[in-house]
């Protein structure tokens, strides 16, 4: 059987095996590696390491991922963060920028199902 050899390896073999238990035992090198690929250039190690951390459940790392927003990895990993209701609902000031990023970059539907823009924009 593989083992990983190493902090890097350990984490990411550890998410891919929904060992929340473990990840959270060792939960400094956790927030290392995973920030480390979600802002990183591999777009599915990126949503991954995201959805990763949000399942976690830690609030610290809710500004840590919003400050990831203005980096290369913002149109990866926004949609993400944008997604989940359950961090944008409530009124906690860390939400704030991920809802900026997703009120500026996602476009809000309409009542009969099409999308706003500067174009057809209604009063």
């Amino acid at each position: 059987e593989w083992t990983p050899s190493n902090d890097v390896d350990r984490t990411r073999w550890l998410l891919a095996r929904r060992d929340g238990k473990l990840l959270l035992k060792k939960w400094a090198t956790t927030k290392k590696v995973l920030l480390a690929d979600a802002a990183g250039k591999d777009p599915v190690a990126a949503r991954n390491a995201v959805w990763g951390l949000i399942g976690l459940g830690k609030d610290e790392i809710v500004a840590d991922l919003a400050g990831l927003l203005t980096g290369p990895t913002a149109g990866t990993i926004g949609p993400v963060l944008a997604g989940c209701r359950h961090l944008l609902s409530g009124s906690d000031p860390n939400m704030q920028p991920i809802r900026r990023w997703r009120d500026r970059a996602l476009r809000a539907p309409i009542a009969w199902g099409g999308l706003l823009d500067e174009s057809n924009e209604q009063p």
